[in-house]
């Protein structure tokens, strides 16, 4: 289960128990529960930069590994 599927029950275990938001405990419990959801949004966001920039330096790795290549067959033929 992905984390925003957990915010989502755990949302919804909340609205279950008709939690009175009026209230002290049904505040923290409220805000709490936005807190999750709003940091589930950050790591997803977090998680796709970071699929992005490890896909640019595998690129970058693929670039090198060609350019090494190309530098050391010049080596070769010099000597």
């Amino acid at each position: 289960m992905k984390l925003n599927e957990k915010c989502a029950y755990l949302r919804g275990l909340a609205e279950g128990m008709n939690l009175d938001t009026e209230k002290a405990e049904g505040k923290l419990i409220s805000e709490l529960i936005k807190l999750c959801e709003e940091m589930a949004e950050e790591i997803e966001e977090l998680d796709e930069a970071v699929d992005q920039l490890q896909d640019y330096a595998e690129e970058l790795d693929e670039d090198l590994g060609e350019v090494e290549e190309f530098v050391y067959d010049l080596e070769d033929d010099c000597d």
